[in-house]
């Protein structure tokens, strides 16, 4: 075998390959020279804001929570929103060897959200 990445996708065996489809799955493994394999996975998140304080309305992140798809991420921020200052859906390509963010992408925000959501800390 070379030396360069090989990308071995995990599929079922009853699903169609992702490029006879358009799709490309959540779960990819990457073949790294010298025998090390390491798992990237796309995360949903909804992270939702609340407000603090009367006179500065400071914006103050609230316990995020981690649900199984971009729908259900986008309709879990949009409801949040309604009860909350504000909320937005994440997808968040991870290593799971490593436990690293390789990526944050932001899907959609309702309400007050900030402007930088690179502050925010996902361990």
């Amino acid at each position: 075998m070379s030396e360069c990445k090989v990308l071995l996708l995990r599929l079922l065996p009853w699903t169609a390959p992702p490029f006879a489809t358009g799709a490309i799955p959540d779960e990819a493994l990457l073949w790294m020279p010298r025998g090390r394999v390491m798992t990237i996975k796309t995360a949903f998140v909804v992270q939702p804001f609340t407000t603090e304080g009367r006179r500065s309305r400071r914006l103050i992140p609230l316990p995020r929570r981690e649900v199984h798809s971009e729908e259900h991420a986008l309709h879990q921020a949009e409801y949040l929103a309604t009860r909350r200052a504000g909320a937005v859906a994440l997808a968040l390509t991870v290593d799971t060897t490593s436990g690293t963010m390789r990526q944050m992408r932001v899907l959609a925000s309702f309400g007050n959200v900030p402007d930088d959501l690179s502050a925010l800390t996902f361990a």
